[in-house]
């Protein structure tokens, strides 16, 4: 087995390992993280564009130091930029749509 296949396999079966973990023995249970599962869908939507405006606009300024820097910085910066937005997204547009929808449908049952 060539070393990126071996990666490959290893980096998967150890995201594998922290998925079970997590669905089973470890429970969080705070504020922050049911607002992050609540939000889940819109940060799934939303990460592509907000990474790709981050990089087009750095560019566009100018600011080669921030692609110089290390990797942390930017991945920092997209994480709190797509947090935000999902955030407007589900207060705004999500959770309404979620909102009409169980009462378009509690009718529906009787």
């Amino acid at each position: 087995v060539n070393a990126g296949l071996r990666r490959f396999i290893v980096s998967y079966a150890i995201g594998l390992a922290i998925f079970v973990l997590g669905t089973t023995w470890v429970r969080i249970g705070n504020r922050m993280g049911s607002w992050l599962g609540e939000i889940s869908y819109s940060i799934y939507l939303f990460h592509p564009p907000v990474v790709y405006t981050l990089v087009w606009l750095m560019q566009r300024a100018g600011l080669d130091w921030f692609f110089g820097g290390h990797i942390a910085v930017y991945i920092a910066a997209s994480m709190a930029l797509t947090v935000a937005l999902a955030a407007i997204v589900y207060r705004f547009v999500e959770g309404p749509a979620i909102a009409l929808g169980k009462r378009l449908t509690s009718g529906a049952e009787r």
